[in-house]
């Protein structure tokens, strides 16, 4: 996956993944379709978030990734 330009981690699909199954989503939301940069919305099960912060587009898909990784890291640590 080295060669992939929104690559965040090896197993940042595995990730994706396993969010989805339960019900996290992430996507991009941008206010124009002509801007150059986008928020991120998060579904969490019924509870949606805007990120205060914008993205450029180029870079959004790798911080989605990061998210995912995020949420899958947070909800897996304490598994043994």
């Amino acid at each position: 996956m080295k060669g992939i330009k929104n690559y965040f981690r090896e197993d940042q699909l595995l990730a994706m993944n396993w969010c989805i199954k339960r019900g996290i989503k992430i996507f991009p939301k941008s206010s124009h379709y002509k801007s150059s940069e986008c928020s991120i919305e998060v579904w969490n099960n019924g509870t949606k978030t805007i990120s205060e912060e914008k993205y450029p587009k180029d870079d959004v898909a790798t911080k989605i990734y990061e998210l995912y990784c995020h949420f899958y890291d947070y909800n897996n640590s304490n598994i043994s």
